[in-house]
């Protein structure tokens, strides 16, 4: 009989839920301690978080609701080797990395074992799907499409915002414009003119 293993290898499964945006939006929470609170996220962190609703008043144990996105590791995460991971694993929230993780989770056996990435895969095929099912044939895609255009907006206005602020050089007119601005009192006059009334005086 093998030793059971200490730790488990896992991954978060993002697509377990796509939020309304269409972006993965699944994920597991760390084991909670007795008596106490661990709010970190299994391969996963919250960002962009903002707050959409004060605790009510006066309501016992009340918490403020807040609105976040989620990031995702691409790291293999070792986690404790205990019930709460293992079921998680078994419904599909955890992915087993390797095969003693999966055995540790099913009972032994690696019968069904897949690779991580052939997994995700065929979980997001199948979450996208329900999506559409859910908002409409396309929906996904049509969401996908949109965050593309917005990147390459973004991406537009801020190459055209560096541009803006590269070094220019100036023509004679705004020179004397700049000189004037300064108090510099009367602007000098261009080379070309300069020479030209030499010429005239040599004359």
């Amino acid at each position: 009989m093998p030793v059971p293993i200490r730790t488990l290898k896992v991954r978060p499964n993002p697509w377990i839920e796509i939020g309304p945006t269409g972006l993965p939006s699944g994920v597991v929470a760390y084991e909670q301690p007795a008596g106490g609170y661990d709010p970190r996220l299994v391969g996963a962190s919250r960002v962009n978080v903002k707050k959409v609703q004060d605790a009510p008043a006066g309501v016992p144990l009340a918490q403020e609701v807040h609105t976040f996105d989620v990031q995702y590791s691409d790291e293999d995460v070792l986690v404790p080797n205990t019930a709460y991971y293992r079921r998680r694993i078994l419904r599909g929230e955890l992915i087993a990395v390797d095969r003693p993780t999966y055995a540790a989770a099913t009972g032994g056996t690696t019968r069904d074992f897949e690779e991580q990435d052939k997994l995700l895969t065929q979980i997001k095929a199948d979450a996208i799907k329900a999506f559409d099912a859910a908002n409409g044939e396309g929906a996904f895609k049509a969401l996908e499409e949109m965050r593309a255009e917005n990147a390459a907006a973004a991406k537009a206005v801020s190459e055209a915002a560096k541009a803006d602020q590269s070094p220019k050089v100036l023509t004679e007119e705004q020179l004397q414009k700049i000189a004037r601005a300064q108090g510099d009192g009367e602007p000098a006059e261009p080379d070309s003119k300069r020479i030209a009334a030499t010429k005239k005086g040599d004359a």
